[in-house]
């Protein structure tokens, strides 16, 4: 009786990596791909993030050597690092794209021309608002607004939860929305 060598598996399915084609490789390692994409929490063109893991399956079956080891964990790396390579150029671009239009409308506004009556009757709306504020309201205002504390922030200094913070905001843009209406009426 013939026995087999304890590492025979892992013998066979080093020899058998490279003996299958491209097409049966991307067969049996296209959940892979799609592992990764969930891994990574993409949920925006998936089918994009797909073809690059699929470019990259290729990518890493041209390069593999018996050197590297096992295929799949290989495979893995490769997939895994063009996904993060190709979300970081999309993050990169995306910010680039918001602060070309922060500066357009910093321009529009600057095109923008009141006359001193606007501003001026402005100005008072929001005054005679403001002074109808509780004191409390006024702190509030005062500090999300001007000094842009945080909401954890404001928690503390009110000695209240985040969730009460947000409902006080909330009752005071209300409040606001209401007296400017009854002062532009």
């Amino acid at each position: 009786m013939m026995t087999l060598p304890r590492n025979f598996r892992s013998t066979y399915s080093q020899r058998k990596d490279y003996v299958m084609t491209f097409e049966q490789r991307y067969k049996q390692l296209k959940p892979m791909i799609f592992a990764i994409i969930r891994q990574l929490n993409l949920y925006k063109d998936v089918e994009d993030y797909a073809q690059i893991g699929a470019i990259a399956l290729w990518e890493a079956y041209e390069q593999h050597t018996e050197e590297d080891g096992a295929f799949e964990p290989f495979a893995y790396t490769v997939i895994r690092r063009a996904m993060i390579d190709e979300l970081r150029k999309r993050v990169r671009f995306d910010d680039q794209t918001v602060l070309i239009k922060k500066e357009e409308t910093l321009d529009a506004l600057e095109e923008t021309h009141f006359s001193f009556e606007q501003l001026v009757t402005s100005y008072d709306t929001v005054q005679a608002i403001v002074q109808q504020l509780t004191d409390e309201e006024k702190t509030l205002l005062y500090e999300q607004y001007v000094n842009e504390r945080p909401n954890e922030w404001l928690a503390r200094q009110f000695d209240v939860s985040i969730e009460a913070v947000k409902k006080r905001k909330y009752r005071l843009k209300k409040k606001m929305q209401r007296l400017a209406k009854q002062k532009t009426t």
